[in-house]
């Protein structure tokens, strides 16, 4: 493997792990900012919508960043 594939797979396992990060503390924040009652293990409707909708806007506004990015390079 020479330094260019090195670089590149290099680059994509980064890609790979900040995409993991980002969707991993977009799901805490979520869950976080609407789940009120943390006494029971349960998730009640209300909070699973909210935390869908959320989760739904953010990886929206996540994948539109994105994809204008690759027409930046």
């Amino acid at each position: 493997m020479n330094y260019t594939q090195t670089r590149y797979r290099t680059n994509r396992q980064l890609d790979y792990l900040s995409t993991a990060k980002y969707l991993f503390d977009t799901s805490m924040e979520c869950f976080n900012n609407c789940t009120t009652n943390f006494d029971t293990k349960d998730v009640i409707p209300i909070e699973r919508h909210c935390a869908e909708g959320c989760i739904q806007l953010k990886l929206g506004l996540f994948s539109r960043t994105a994809i204008s990015g690759q027409k930046k390079q």
